[in-house]
């Protein structure tokens, strides 16, 4: 196949888990839980673009912390969840 030639077929992928496992069930549940985290990650960046574009200088370590968990929580993530 020459660079001018589109791909004439798509990519697929297959994941397997084994969910008698724990180790499996919860492998399956991080990949289930990917949108929620992607929407979390941006939702923070978001409010610290805002901190650094309109200087707010109210913020200290421990808000940015507490505003970090209170986003990924109303997304239904527990970072420190196994």
């Amino acid at each position: 196949m020459d660079n001018n030639t589109p791909p004439t077929s798509s990519t697929t992928a297959t994941l397997a888990f084994n969910l008698d496992e724990p180790e499996g069930e919860r492998r399956l549940l991080e990949c289930l839980d990917a949108p929620k985290w992607k929407s979390a990650v941006r939702e923070f960046d978001q409010w610290i673009r805002g901190l650094v574009k309109y200087g707010e200088v109210t913020v200290n370590e421990e808000s940015i912390r507490e505003r970090f968990h209170t986003i990924f929580g109303e997304h239904g993530i527990d970072i420190w969840e196994d």
